[in-house]
């Protein structure tokens, strides 16, 4: 590649960047707004009026959509975290700026219009580069300040999200690894991105179901989200939750990690030549 290429890309890959960007700003809002709306039909205070009577319904088809949307939000971590050559550019480019800043004149570019376009960067980077898109979604702010939507604190809400993740669950279980498998894998990743969101809610874990979670990685070691980007579950479920890992016995969590090296080990070996 010649010299100066490389920044010359990224240039010109910024405003998909920035496209990018407001994608995932508006999926922050979605599940914001979904959050909100599912807590309001589950208002714990007998003071309130409850808006439909809920008794008994479960709107388990809006988890799973909630599912495939946390889905393609840690997909997007997981294919930047993969692309070397993008932050490589990345950090090129950043180096060409500076060299602009220190001589703004010597490049025809104003300082008054560079500070607002670094400051840009800056926040696209954070965003998007960092590996924090799922992380900062899930750390929304779900609570409304000011007397608004109570989430947290919901008990009726928390139980209800925590049976629809099961419910999912045991309709998809039973297929994974299976010859009859379609579609479970790719519903297993949005059940899992649910129990984190869950957890970070509600600060509440289910150990039992944890460690079922867990156990699908017996059966299935690692996932391919899309193309060439391969998504370890048992990875994603301890680091996301560390305290729930704590409860579990190393032993149970080493042979899951073993397990996954073998696996990995034989479908490497298995690779034509």
């Amino acid at each position: 590649m010649v010299e100066g290429d490389c920044q010359i890309q990224m240039g010109r890959f910024i405003s998909f960047l920035q496209e990018l960007s407001c994608f995932v700003t508006r999926c922050y809002e979605v599940v914001m707004n979904v959050v909100h709306q599912l807590a309001v039909l589950y208002i714990n205070n007998k003071v309130a009026p409850k808006i439909i009577e809920t008794t008994g319904v479960h709107f388990q088809t809006m988890y799973e959509h909630l599912g495939e949307l946390l889905t393609v939000l840690l997909t997007l971590d997981e294919i930047i975290d993969n692309h070397i050559t993008l932050k490589d550019h990345w950090t090129m480019y950043k180096r060409l700026l500076k060299s602009v800043h220190h001589n703004p004149s010597k490049f025809g570019i104003q300082d008054e219009k560079l500070k607002p376009f670094e400051k840009f960067l800056l926040k696209l980077e954070g965003q998007l580069l960092d590996g924090m898109i799922f992380q900062a979604c899930i750390e929304q702010q779900f609570d409304s300040l000011n007397g608004g939507v109570s989430v947290s604190k919901n008990s009726t809400f928390a139980e209800e999200f925590a049976h629809s993740i099961r419910s999912i669950f045991a309709n998809v279980e039973a297929r994974l690894g299976e010859p009859s498998e379609i579609d479970q894998r790719d519903k297993y990743v949005g059940i899992c991105g649910l129990f984190v969101l869950h957890f970070q809610i509600f600060r509440t874990i289910d150990k039992k179901f944890y460690k079922s979670l867990l156990d699908i990685c017996k059966k299935v070691p690692a996932i391919t989200l899309t193309a060439n980007i391969i998504w370890f579950p048992d990875n994603f479920l301890i680091q996301k939750i560390p305290a729930a890992a704590k409860l579990l016995d190393r032993k149970s969590l080493q042979a899951i990690k073993i397990h996954r090296d073998t696996f990995l080990q034989q479908k490497a070996q298995s690779l034509t030549k």
